[in-house]
């Protein structure tokens, strides 16, 4: 999906994932960031 600059936040629904490491990329032209987040219930 492309969209105009800006700043922009994202949501993710984690009702029914279990506790535990998850990752999530950024892309942006030819930048590219994989960050991992902690999920603890």
């Amino acid at each position: 999906e492309m969209k105009e600059p800006g700043t922009y936040e994202a949501e993710w629904d984690a009702n029914g994932m279990a506790s535990g490491v998850y990752f999530y990329k950024l892309v942006a032209g030819s930048y590219r960031s994989t960050k991992k987040m902690l999920l603890t219930r």
